[in-house]
């Protein structure tokens, strides 16, 4: 389970002393900076659909033509909702793991874990347009992009925690472990099963 979910079986003692490994910090910074760019992403294009809307169309087919003005709003608001979503993924997310990568301090939650799938939670507004553009043709694609597909969770303690397809696979639920994740964004960074249950 360690190796589908990419952890490092190396940093357990580092994790179990309660501190994040040199290795695991990298990864989490890359992580960052992709979800930093993304989210940066989400606002220039939310102002490109602006500036489609604002500057593009002359004030004097708005006034004409309700269809123009109506396809003004729209690009408008669509516009907005990517920068609301791109705003709102910086502060909470990438703020959040900032300061874990800063901090370096890793908790642990300890028992029976479950599977869950929200085929309804999104990261972001790039995956639900992925979903929507791809998935509803060619079934090869749908292989490719699985990932844009919903999302997979660990559930222990009342938490949520993010995985990815094959380690939702891997997971045998029962058996009691110990998910090591960072305490304000919630990533798991490593796990374990609780000694005495090998079986898991």
């Amino acid at each position: 389970m360690v190796e589908a979910n990419r952890f490092d079986p190396n940093a357990l003692a580092t994790n179990r002393a309660g501190a994040l490994a040199a290795g695991q910090k990298s990864r989490l910074t890359i992580r960052l900076a992709s979800m930093a760019f993304s989210s940066l992403a989400s606002v220039a294009f939310g102002i490109l659909w602006l500036y489609l809307a604002v500057i593009t169309v002359p004030k004097q087919t708005i006034v004409n033509h309700w269809l123009a003005l109506i396809i003004v709003v729209f690009l408008f608001l669509f516009g907005v909702i990517w920068i609301i979503d791109g705003v709102k993924n910086l502060v909470k997310d990438s703020f959040s793991l900032l300061r874990d990568i800063l901090g370096g301090e890793v908790a642990v939650a300890e028992g029976p874990a479950r599977k869950e799938y929200d085929g309804r939670h999104y990261a972001s507004l790039w995956h639900r347009l992925f979903n929507s553009i791809w998935f509803f043709s060619v079934d090869q694609r749908a292989q490719y992009l699985e990932a844009f597909k919903g999302t997979h969770f660990y559930m222990l303690d009342g938490q949520r925690f993010i995985v990815s397809q094959k380690g939702y696979a891997a997971l045998t639920e029962g058996p009691s472990y110990r998910l090591y994740y960072v305490p304000r964004s919630k990533r798991l960074v490593n796990i374990e099963p609780v000694p005495g249950e090998a079986n898991a």
